[in-house]
């Protein structure tokens, strides 16, 4: 079906894929490749990085506004609840 899409004969089609397969490093050479990259040393430690984050998004909100937004009241009229 693949080698039809491609208009191929199956047998061109498999040497293809084949190429494709014979290309690929092996699991023994990724392994040699990733041992000489040498340990990742990070600029900063990881709990640094993420407070940073967290820091540059932080809000502040004043606690009178937010209750009043919560409990959709004006800062005059500080009432549990509105009455209707």
């Amino acid at each position: 079906m693949r080698a039809a899409q491609k208009g191929l004969s199956l047998s061109d089609y498999l040497l293809q894929e084949m190429a494709k397969v014979a290309a690929r490093p092996t699991l023994e050479e990724v392994i040699a490749e990733i041992k000489g990259d040498g340990a990742v040393r990070p600029s900063e430690d990881s709990w640094v990085a993420v407070r940073a984050e967290r820091d540059s998004r932080l809000i502040v909100v004043d606690a009178s506004a937010l209750i009043d937004l919560l409990l959709d009241t004006s800062p005059n009229d500080r009432r549990p609840f509105k009455e209707s």
